[in-house]
């Protein structure tokens, strides 16, 4: 795995992502909320996994993946 690649995927496992959940905690970010949808924080699984703003990529790795396995640990962890 290149090294851009396993540091994304590390800031993606921890949460320490450039996301407004993240950056608000570090005083970044006015606030966690997601700027796309105003509705949650925007934390990693809010962005890879539900936010209505990313429907269409959502339904497009659902259908590709399974609905079954389009979990955030399955993503992250699985080869």
């Amino acid at each position: 795995l290149p090294r851009r690649h396993s540091a994304l995927l590390f800031q993606l496992r921890t949460g320490h992502m450039p996301l407004n959940k993240h950056l608000h905690c570090i005083s970044k970010a006015p606030s966690p909320i997601c700027e796309a949808c105003n509705q949650k924080n925007k934390s990693v699984y809010h962005f890879i996994l539900e936010c209505p703003a990313y429907t269409r990529p959502h339904n497009v790795m659902r259908a590709s993946m399974g609905t079954n396995s389009c979990t955030l640990a399955n993503l992250l962890n699985k080869p």
